[in-house]
Formats: structure tokens, C-alpha cells, sequence
């Protein structure tokens, strides 16, 4: 239980996710009565449909039978209305239900970062922006050692446009959880965003590289592609496109094939032969 927790809040990769799974169903197959470990292996589930690893109706399945069989186990305990909230809000993006299943646990648990965090989320998708700003921070502060509470707050600080808040608290992100890509790829982004440098930007992603080595991430690998192109290095960009191995870059932001790229680029080059094809 506890190795599927550090798993599962350490980051957002697809592949802390699937530990994290692994190791509560070890967890319920142990003792098929833990409730606590049904309810946080409906909040992973959930998070794998969510972060669009796996968009499947079985998906959202295996969270709502998570976290029912935790309710019918201790339908008091607070964390089974945290995975409700998320349940609602990552599997149908069902923002009331969600922040009245958080509401109803923090009631008990007030000073819950998952729970603070959970209606910050929200928040931030309904245009709260302030309103979340201080619902994340203060998940942060009660998290401090959590590098993905950190890239959250920069995210929605960069969303404000205060930049140099954002940079600070990626820079946070980055030194608590130097290996995950996430931090990394909004710390170069606001870099465009903020000075219109590709040179800062491209300093950052090479930083991704020295730390966590060859990095086969979708937004990382988006991003260098386009700082190539808003270069003017178009056949770099078309070499970065071959190298990777992804037919498209699927998120819940965007959907982008890579053969659309391949004709926007072409089209730049000059190439409407490409570019049709």
C-alpha cells in the first residue's frame, strides 16, 4: 500500500501510475477488506483515464468498482468521497459532484493536500484561477516535499501570466523530482511565453536530457519540435518527428498527428508536394 502511494502521488507518468496499480491490487488481494486501498486504487484508475494513457470504458470501470467496493467496506471513510471527486471529475469532468465529494471529506481531513489540491483542479477548470492559486499553494505547503504540487502551482501561476512565480516554483518541481519530464517542459514553455527565447527554452529541455537521459515524452518532444520551427530549422524538426515514435501527440490539451505536422512543416520549407501528400 504505501509503495503504491509514493507511485501514485510521485508524478504524473504513465509508468509511476501502472507501479502504483500494481502494488494496491497487491495490496486488496492481501486483505480484500482494506478500504483505504480499494478507494486509492480508484483514484490511479481514474488518473490513467484522465491523463489519456487509457481512455477505455473499462478504465472508468475499474475506478468506479474501486472505489464502490470501498464504500461498501467503511462508508465513512474520508478518502472513499476524495476518489469520488476525482472519479467525477477525471473520469466526466462533472465539476459539482466532484467538489461536493471533496467538500464532504474535508470536512474531516481540512488540511488534506489530495482534497485541497482536488478542488484547486477544479477550480482552475471552471476559471477560478485565483480561487485555485490558493487552494494549490496551500496543498502545496502542506506537501512541500511534493514535486507535483510544485509544477501545479507553477502551472496555474503561468496561467495568470506571472511568470516569475511559474519559473520559481518549476524550479522547486524540478530539484524535488529531477528525473520527471513534466516541470521541465512548462518551465522552457514560459520561456516563449514570457521573452519569446528559444535559446532559454532550448537551455531547459537540455537540462531534461542531462537528468533524466533519453526522453521519450510527448510534450517535451512537441516542444522541441516547434522551438525548431519558430527557428527556422525546419529539417531538424522533420528529423525530431522520424526520431520519435509516437503516430500522434494524444493529451487531453490537443491532438496533433505527426503526419500533420510533417505536411505543416513541409509547407514552410516550400516543399506543396510533401505538404499534399
Amino acid at each position: 500500500y504505501l509503495r503504491g502511494k509514493e507511485y501514485g502521488y510521485r508524478s504524473f507518468l504513465e509508468s509511476d501510475f501502472r507501479i502504483a496499480i500494481r502494488m494496491y491490487e497487491k495490496a486488496v488481494e492481501l486483505d480484500p477488506t482494506f478500504a483505504l486501498a480499494h478507494a486509492k486504487l480508484s483514484e490511479v484508475h481514474a488518473g490513467m483515464y484522465w491523463f489519456y494513457y487509457d481512455r477505455s470504458e473499462e478504465r472508468l470501470a475499474m475506478a468506479k468498482e474501486a472505489v464502490d467496493r470501498a464504500f461498501q467496506l467503511n462508508p465513512n471513510l474520508p478518502e472513499v468521497y476524495i476518489a469520488l471527486g476525482w472519479y467525477h471529475y477525471h473520469g466526466y469532468l462533472d465539476y459539482d459532484r466532484a467538489l461536493e465529494q471533496f467538500a464532504i471529506a474535508r470536512k474531516s481531513q481540512p488540511n488534506n493536500s489530495n482534497i485541497l489540491g482536488g478542488i484547486g483542479f477544479v477550480q482552475r477548470r471552471q476559471g477560478k484561477f485565483e480561487q485555485a492559486l490558493a487552494n494549490i499553494k496551500r496543498a502545496c505547503e502542506l506537501d512541500p516535499r511534493s514535486g507535483k504540487l510544485a509544477e501545479e502551482v507553477g502551472e496555474t501561476y503561468m496561467l495568470l501570466r506571472n511568470y516569475p512565480e511559474a519559473e520559481r516554483y518549476f524550479n522547486r518541481a524540478i530539484s524535488l523530482s529531477p528525473d520527471v519530464p513534466l516541470a521541465y517542459n512548462y518551465k522552457a514553455w514560459i520561456y516563449v511565453l514570457w521573452e519569446g527565447s528559444t535559446e532559454k527554452a532550448r537551455a531547459v529541455l537540455e537540462e531534461a536530457l542531462q537528468n533524466i537521459g533519453f526522453v521519450e515524452d510527448r510534450f517535451i518532444i512537441l516542444r522541441s519540435v516547434l522551438l525548431n520551427v519558430f527557428d527556422g530549422d525546419y529539417q531538424e524538426a522533420l528529423d525530431r518527428l522520424s526520431s520519435c515514435k509516437l503516430e500522434a501527440f494524444d493529451t487531453q490539451f490537443f491532438f496533433i498527428p505527426k503526419a500533420q505536422l510533417y505536411a505543416q512543416i513541409n509547407g514552410l520549407m516550400g516543399n506543396q508536394q510533401l505538404e499534399q501528400a
